[in-house]
């Protein structure tokens, strides 16, 4: 069952209607959470569920209509930054192994040398 949630201690329904006057907050009994919905030409649709309701959840509709309203070159630039990102993380896990192994392959060296000369390892 839905209900709606009208008054809340941090504005939050208030406060998303400042954003758009079509988002409605609705809590869900069955689920536990908090959905915000929106209203469009093909009628209501759900926006987000949320486990609270707080900041995060106008930090997360101010991001959605941003991305929303900026799609095309700044979108597009978001996503070339975000790669970029995810490539020098990538790079540094990467050279960390090499040099974990490296340093590895040091320690390990001294253990197989052989100990006087002619001797094999059976």
């Amino acid at each position: 069952m839905l209900l709606p949630v009208e008054t809340h201690p941090l504005d939050i329904p208030q406060r998303l209607q400042e954003i758009d006057p079509e988002l409605r907050v609705l809590f869900d009994t069955d689920r536990q959470d908090y959905t915000v919905w929106g209203l469009g030409r093909s009628g209501p649709y759900i926006l987000a569920r949320f486990r609270e309701l707080d900041c995060r959840v106008l930090n997360a509709v101010r991001y959605g209509y941003w991305l929303a309203r900026n799609t095309g070159a700044p979108y597009t630039a978001l996503l070339r930054q975000q790669a970029q990102e995810d490539y020098e993380a990538e790079r540094r896990r990467q050279r960390g192994l090499a040099d974990l192994e490296r340093a590895f392959r040091e320690d390990m060296r001294g253990l197989f040398r052989k100990l006087w000369p002619g001797w094999r390892a059976a």
